[in-house]
């Protein structure tokens, strides 16, 4: 019965690791033991900590507020049925150009000879809850000299634009499994090309499934 009613007024988890001393107890004054330790943490955690209970609550919603109202999210890419850019002998050589809100957040690596490049490289940006940030994809022919990995050097201009896709940053992440497909325009012919974006949460350990 004490047991329950200090579960409700302290903080949890209240156990042996908290509060070493209810290790000790034994089995027949156990009750009255854990009542006293009870007693002492009311009086003297408390105190410490503040003005009581409510503040402790009003500070960790704080606290959860700042940490809910962004996250880092690694990007990945696929395309499905790009049309080819490369003339007869050979088929597209793809790479992206990604912008999130108003800057762009990088270039993957290009994929050679391929209508269906799966880009190992992934983009980081940082996803705010509470504004709309536009995702936007270019889709580009990589020059004939351009080495697999050196995008970042590439003058766009030089570039043949296969095409583009857009949607909010939150329709990916808040679809199933952070992944979602989307039409890409402007592409030259007449194949129903598609882009999916899949999204995942990064952490100072790695990255996880959203």
């Amino acid at each position: 019965h004490h047991h329950n009613q200090i579960q409700d007024h302290y903080p949890r988890p209240l156990n042996s690791t908290s509060f070493p001393t209810m290790g000790l107890f034994t089995k027949k004054g156990k009750n009255k033991d854990f009542h006293a330790v009870g007693q002492q943490v009311q009086t003297e955690g408390w105190k410490s900590v503040g003005k009581g209970k409510q503040d402790v609550e009003d500070a960790t919603a704080q606290v959860f507020d700042l940490l809910s109202s962004s996250m880092r999210v690694a990007l990945s890419f696929q395309c499905h049925r790009l049309p080819n850019t490369d003339g007869l002998l050979s088929k597209t050589d793809a790479f992206l150009v990604v912008g999130l809100g108003h800057e762009v957040i990088g270039r993957t690596e290009v994929v050679s000879n391929n209508l269906n490049p799966v880009f190992a490289k992934s983009l980081e940006g940082t996803y705010n809850f509470e504004e709309k940030q536009l995702l936007g994809i270019g889709i580009y022919q990589a020059p004939d000299n351009c080495q697999n990995d050196q995008t970042s050097n590439i003058d766009l201009q030089t570039c043949i634009t296969i095409g583009s896709a857009m949607c909010s940053l939150a329709e990916i992440v808040t679809s199933p499994g952070g992944k979602k497909t989307l039409t890409v325009k402007g592409t030259r012919g007449t194949r129903s090309s598609k882009v999916t974006v899949i999204a995942q949460e990064v952490f100072s350990g790695g990255v996880n499934k959203i």
